[in-house]
């Protein structure tokens, strides 16, 4: 991680300064000001578990700190013995006065956002126009956009010579250089971009088009109908976009930004755009740049042909100098040999191609063809790698490489069937290959898990551990369906009657973005990044920003993964009607931010290990099958997270064809700036939730509404919840929780039963009754049924009536925390063994539907009743 939020470096300056005025721009590494998790680790490591949990507790209230000591005396439910000693440690040492400050001025952060905590919420910060920097940089781009737009179709008389470009373009190369030698080694880099008008990807056949030069391009145009021929000049730098300066054959030069490119980790910069690179752009966009420059922007790269030197469009003075005469096969096979043990993959693919150009033999033409499988199978580019291992059409005839590799390519593309095919030929005819039968144990397994759905969750869980935390595992979805809806588009349709807990979908995301970065390399990019959006004057951060270029990339190198990303709403976006031109797929790079803004998910890396939800701003993911679930304010199933993979439970018993719903916005969000969760659906996804809740609420009188929150402000402010108080609240509900539940009456049962559980003295039996009807009027609230208990006082009825859940109600995140306190208040009272067992069992299955999405880890869940305490502890702090 970094060495702290001064740690997260804005880049060159120089080329920070050419902030576009227009499409989606790049304020590369901007510092993060924002409370990060380098901090949160700090207070883990330096402080007492009390101290950390005080100020978790600070970090969430969205008021400025004032004097501390004041603060401390106030916190609500906190004794001054408690605080003032973790105040007074801190004040002592220089760090504890850095946290100090630190955790202020996030408060003063967070009053400008509305920060959005729970898991199941789309993800990311969102800020208002008021942020500092961010909405400074929001203003000045529309200026820019503005001011550039009264110039489009102006064709510059003012352009930079090459001299210039060159020398700004090299100062900038060498001060990153410079900049990246001299940072820390567990520095971690942050991208902010900016995105604006979208404009469509090429869909023209080069044969359509007529050559252009730059002195001819007219700004903020996309010029249809024609192409430029260019050569690179200088060495490329990366940020969000590969940057360099480009010539065309009449010697004009400008500047070049390509976006939607690998990290420099995956594909460096110089093996991109390296000095010297041919390119053809298929109908530039020319573009004024925030400095006052003027620049080529690809926001799509696949209007970008790289152009090999034989071909007839290479002009004679850009041919390379260098002669191919008495240069063998065998000798292009080793300089590509030689290119690829460096990692130059795509240079090493040029010199492969040229071997196979220089007659080799049959035996060499096979190596050849394996050896840029290879290096396809490094560049993730499954589908290319399938093609050249097919050189030899007869799978019994292939070596044992080529059988591996095609295998290989299968398995990343999720085609387990095909794969295991070709590794059980690869077995039987080469019956000592080790890592074929390895293979083909692995490959057998995704095949079990893609058809009945049982996991080795203990492996997902070793899995997810890693960074990022890609979990190996099949999709499982049979018991799921997409069909249409009446009035929502499409809906995720369960296949076959389930009972709740059920795993319904355990599915593997198509995109995800880390919030941590990536183990292992001397210089990481964190997927955490910030997303300006020009044209709604919002900035989100989170990792959802950092996919667009990792998804682009792969429906550019596997086209066939496509479908079922592009398929996913996008809102009014309309895309273009071509998937390929020239043999080429054309990809859509502002499509595919239209649907990961609106289909992503923020997620924890690990749900069962995210009780005290410490990170602000978390990993997300698109997942192509739960994307099509629907929003309903009153969910009838659960989602929980084991790395990058996704586990769908039902939370009740749900027949043949229900569609599935859960909530965007949580239902129990109150009113912010006007906005309650109704209208943030209405802003952000464009529709007007009708699910029962939101149409018993929308019965309900306004002057029930006035007293409910009367009450409940009266018993927030007084911290009394008497029974007539309680009553009152209650006869505001005209709806019964069987219909629709009353999440804030839940939440004033919860928090009772959670008070009374810490009043509760160990020999005291009735109040520890007490703690169990608190229970189950909070579960009732959200629509439970039960049996094997009388309501009205909390206690098992006996009389050979096992306690069991007839009907499930809403499955909140405190649904197994509920059972949990409900098992201990019982297992203290020593009830019937039979209505124990009853609970442990709804707790095993709420545990599996909120917390885990499994139930393996019950057992060792169970075992630590600490954690209720841990959890109290921390509860009363905030």
């Amino acid at each position: 991680m970094s060495a702290g939020p001064s740690s997260y470096h804005s880049g060159n300056e120089s080329i920070a300064t050419q902030a576009s005025s227009s499409n989606r721009e790049s304020y590369d590494y901007l510092p993060l000001t924002e409370w990060c998790s380098h901090t949160v680790d700090i207070i883990r490591k330096q402080f007492t578990p009390e101290t950390a949990a005080f100020l978790f507790s600070l970090s969430r209230k969205p008021a400025p700190l004032r004097d501390h000591s004041e603060c401390a005396q106030t916190r609500k439910g906190a004794s001054l013995s408690t605080v003032q000693e973790p105040f007074a440690k801190l004040q002592r040492s220089r760090l504890g006065k850095q946290i100090l400050d630190s955790v202020s001025q996030f408060q003063k952060h967070l009053q400008s956002l509305n920060h959005r905590n729970d898991t199941n919420l789309k993800p990311g910060i969102r800020m208002d126009s008021g942020f500092n920097q961010y909405a400074k940089i929001i203003k000045t781009q529309k200026a820019n956009l503005l001011a550039a737009r009264v110039r489009k179709g102006q064709i510059p008389k003012d352009r930079a010579p090459r001299q210039v470009l060159v020398h700004q373009h090299m100062n900038s190369y060498n001060g990153m250089q410079e900049k990246l030698a001299r940072s820390p080694s567990d520095l971690t880099w942050m991208k902010t971009t900016i995105v604006g008008d979208p404009y469509p990807p090429s869909v023209s056949s080069m044969a359509t088009l007529k050559k252009m030069m730059i002195n001819k391009l007219a700004l903020e145009t996309q010029h249809r109908g024609s192409y430029l021929l260019l050569r690179t000049i200088v060495p490329p730098i990366i940020f969000s976009a590969v940057m360099t300066v480009v010539e065309d054959e009449m010697g004009n030069v400008t500047t070049f930004s390509l976006y939607q490119q690998e990290i420099e980790a995956s594909q460096p910069s110089a093996e991109i755009l390296k000095e010297g690179a041919v390119i053809v752009v298929k109908e530039p966009y020319f573009k004024t740049l925030g400095s006052g420059g003027y620049g080529i922007r690809v926001d799509h790269p696949s209007d970008v042909l790289w152009l090999d030197p034989d071909d007839p469009k290479m002009p004679v003075p850009w041919k390379p100098t260098s002669t191919k005469i008495n240069k063998s096969a065998e000798q292009w096979k080793k300089a590509g040999n030689a290119l690829f043990g460096a990692g130059e993959f795509n240079a090493a693919l040029e010199k492969y191609f040229e071997a196979l150009k220089s007659s080799p033999t049959p035996a060499d033409e096979e190596i050849l063809h394996n050896n840029i499988a290879l290096a396809y199978l490094r560049l993730e580019k499954y589908e290319y790698v399938l093609a050249e291992t097919s050189f030899i059409p007869n799978p019994l005839a292939r070596s044992e490489k080529s059988l591996y590799r095609t295998a290989v390519a299968l398995y990343n593309l999720s085609r387990f069937d095909e794969s295991h095919e070709i590794l059980e030929v690869l077995v039987k005819q080469f019956p000592e290959s080790v890592i074929g039968k390895q293979d083909l144990s692995r490959v057998k397994l995704r095949l079990e898990e893609q058809m009945t759905g049982k996991y080795d969750f203990k492996k997902t869980y070793r899995d997810a551990k890693l960074r990022p935390p890609l979990v190996d595992c099949a999709t499982f979805s049979s018991r799921v369906a997409v069909k249409n809806t009446n009035g929502k588009g499409k809906g995720l349709f369960t296949t076959r009657g389930v009972k709740a807990g059920d795993l319904l979908l355990c599915e593997k995301a198509f995109s995800y973005g880390c919030r941590e970065p990536a183990k292992g390399g001397a210089k990481s990019t964190t997927d955490l990044g910030m997303l300006l959006n020009l044209s709604t004057n919002t900035a989100i951060m989170d990792t959802h920003a950092s996919q667009i270029a990792n998804v682009y990339q792969k429906l550019l190198k596997n086209p066939s993964l496509a479908p079922p990303f592009l398929d996913l709403f996008h809102g009014s976006y309309q895309p273009v009607s071509k998937e390929k031109v020239d043999g080429k797929p054309v990809v859509d790079s502002f499509l595919i931010e239209r649907i990961i803004s609106l289909n992503t998910f923020g997620c924890p890396t690990i749900s069962k290990d995210d009780i005290h939800h410490d990170n602000f701003v978390g990993s997300s993911g698109v997942w192509t099958l739960a994307s099509r679930i629907n929003h309903s304010c009153v969910s009838n199933c659960s989602r929980t997270f084991i790395g990058d993979m996704l586990i769908l439970r039902a939370s009740g018993d749900l027949p043949a064809g229900t569609e599935l719903g859960f909530w965007y916005v949580n239902p129990r969000e109150k009113e912010e700036n006007g906005a309650g969760p109704r209208e943030k659906l209405s802003q952000q996804w464009g529709f007007k939730c009708c699910c029962t809740l939101c149409l018993a609420e929308g019965k309900t009188p306004a002057s029930k509404k006035i007293i409910r929150k009367r009450i409940m402000d009266k018993m927030m402010k007084e911290g009394t919840m008497s029974p007539q108080l309680l009553s009152d609240l209650e006869n505001t509900f005209p709806y019964p929780p069987s219909e629709a539940p009353q999440y804030d009456l839940f939440s004033i049962y919860y928090s009772l039963a959670l008070t009374r559980y810490e009043q509760c003295p160990a020999v005291n039996s009735a109040m520890k009754f007490e703690v169990s009807l608190c229970v189950f009027k909070a579960l009732f609230t959200l629509g439970f049924e039960f049996q094997g208990v009388d309501i009205r006082t909390g206690r098992p009825t006996g009389h050979g009536i096992a306690f069991a859940v007839k009907k499930w109600g809403a499955p909140i995140p405190e649904l197994a925390l509920a059972f949990k306190i409900l098992y201990v208040a019982w297992k203290d009272l020593e009830v019937p063994v039979q209505a124990l067992d009853g609970v442990r069992e709804a707790w095993k299955v709420a545990y599996s539907m909120v917390v885990s999405g499994e139930t393996e880890t019950f057992a060792e869940h169970c075992s630590k009743f600490g954690e209720l305490e841990s959890f109290l502890e921390n509860w009363r702090l905030s």
